[in-house]
């Protein structure tokens, strides 16, 4: 079985080529697809926005290279379980292929939202993005701009 999940590879729409474009790279907001995945997938899940991929999809991630940073299959986890709270068997080995489709469709209604609001809006995608987080924090947050800034700033670099 262990084969069977290193061999699956994490999937993404081909209409997001170039909203990755302008968000994955040197001197942009993630340095990985990986992460860029990761962020959208958490994003769509908090936004409800679960899309399934369309028909062309891009080169995908292999999962060892996906799961290479610490917390990614946490996440995956964490997103099944969450959206199949009565179904514990979710985090079965022979359900790990289900999990990593629940993750890609949340990419991609996350993938979905950065691309509307980069379309949208004269800003940065950088400032987009921490708009985005600014946006899922509680309204009591004592968490401020800075604050995010700066937590931002260090984890894409």
């Amino acid at each position: 079985m262990a084969k069977e999940i290193g061999d699956r590879r994490v999937r993404r729409s081909s209409d997001f080529d170039k909203t990755l474009e302008h968000i994955v790279g040197k001197d942009k907001p993630f340095v990985s697809m990986r992460d860029a995945l990761l962020f959208s997938a958490c994003l769509g899940f908090n936004r409800q926005q679960r899309i399934k991929l369309g028909k062309k999809q891009s080169e995908p991630i292999r999962w060892d290279v996906m799961n290479n940073r610490k917390g990614s299959e946490m996440a995956v986890n964490l997103i099944a379980v969450l959206c199949n709270e009565d179904d514990p068997e979710i985090l079965s080995d022979g359900r790990f292929d289900e999990r990593i489709t629940i993750f890609e469709e949340f990419a991609c209604g996350g993938l979905t939202i950065i691309k509307n609001l980069l379309d949208r809006s004269a800003n940065s995608p950088r400032d987009v993005l921490l708009q985005l987080i600014e946006e899922t924090l509680p309204k009591d947050a004592t968490t401020k701009v800075g604050d995010i800034t700066d937590a931002v700033d260090s984890i894409f670099r």
